[in-house]
């Protein structure tokens, strides 16, 4: 069993709760002093905390990421077909 340092998943959850912890302490100071600075850094908290959980949700289900490229494949794929379609004046549903 590998160690909590070498461990992927380990190190993903702890980033997540790190940016969990910095996300809330970056939203306790807007409430206090709302202003440019604080919504700057709030949007990049914010931005932590999701690039944190998607990496934390790829590293618990490998499978996962595969199946959402695949189904962005079928939707452009279906997108060009409607498309190609139009284009052509072909009426009626996809």
């Amino acid at each position: 069993m590998p160690t909590p340092s070498t461990d992927p998943l380990a190190a993903c959850e702890k980033e997540f709760n790190e940016a969990r912890a910095a996300l809330a302490a970056v939203q306790r100071a807007g409430r206090e002093a709302p202003d440019a600075e604080t919504r700057g850094k709030l949007a990049a908290a914010q931005a932590r905390f999701v690039e944190a959980g998607q990496a934390l949700r790829r590293e618990q289900n490998p499978d996962r990421a595969h199946a959402v490229n695949e189904f962005k494949r079928y939707l452009a794929e279906k997108a060009r077909i409607s498309a190609a379609k139009r284009s052509r004046g072909v009426m009626g549903r996809d």
